[in-house]
């Protein structure tokens, strides 16, 4: 599969395949530096327990970043509005963090097109950028640190209930398609869809494949 989340109490993975490469991401130990995250055999050693060839795996880049969840107290103030990473920073699992950033910029957009239309007034703005905060954190901040409570679940017990919830959501139509819904994020543009209008940004589909601007 092209994206893999592995749950593991000490040492959970997420895999990708990205074009011409596999990106992996594991937690840095407890009582590890940085420098010994880093290292070669540090590595190997994680990229081993994926798959023993009995070969050195060519390594093309490798990094450390600390992850947060954090939401700004204001998206606007004055004439500066935050977006994106600089308005809400969260753990990458999931692919969250930019999709939020995206629909940030296509309100912020819409809405400083429609003020200097004259289709609504400047004070509008304190209102849109207030709904991307609540989506930023009823969306984005509360899924992505459920996603990394799933992965890094040090009961067995609640790892099965994880991954048993998932099988019945898979198992169910209705509920995966719900479940679709909310990963993908168009929940999070259904959310904002009366703000959309007012800017001249209906949002005119919400089927089982798309959502449309």
């Amino acid at each position: 599969a092209a994206v893999n989340y592995i749950s593991d109490p000490d040492e959970w993975l997420v895999l990708l395949r990205t074009a011409g490469f596999w990106r992996a991401l594991f937690p840095v130990g407890e009582g590890e530096t940085d420098a010994e995250a880093l290292s070669n055999g540090s590595a190997q050693r994680r990229l081993g327990g994926i798959v023993a060839t009995g070969e050195p795996f060519e390594i093309a880049h490798r990094t450390i970043y600390r992850v947060h969840q954090r939401v700004a107290e204001r998206f606007l103030v004055g004439r500066v509005v935050l977006m994106g990473d600089a308005a809400h920073i969260n753990n990458p699992l999931g692919g969250m963090g930019m999709n939020g950033g995206i629909h940030d910029a296509v309100l912020l957009g819409a809405s400083l097109a429609a003020v200097l239309r004259g289709d609504i007034g400047a004070e509008r703005l304190a209102h849109h950028a207030e709904i991307r905060r609540k989506l930023a954190i009823d969306y984005v901040r509360r899924h992505t640190h459920e996603n990394a409570e799933s992965l890094a679940a040090p009961d067995g017990a609640a790892r099965q209930r994880a991954l048993d919830r998932m099988a019945a959501r898979a198992a169910d139509p209705a509920e995966a398609r719900a479940y679709m819904l909310q990963a993908s994020m168009i929940n999070a543009v259904s959310a904002m869809r009366d703000e959309l209008e007012e800017v001249g940004q209906p949002v005119r589909s919400v089927d089982r494949n798309t959502v449309s601007l």
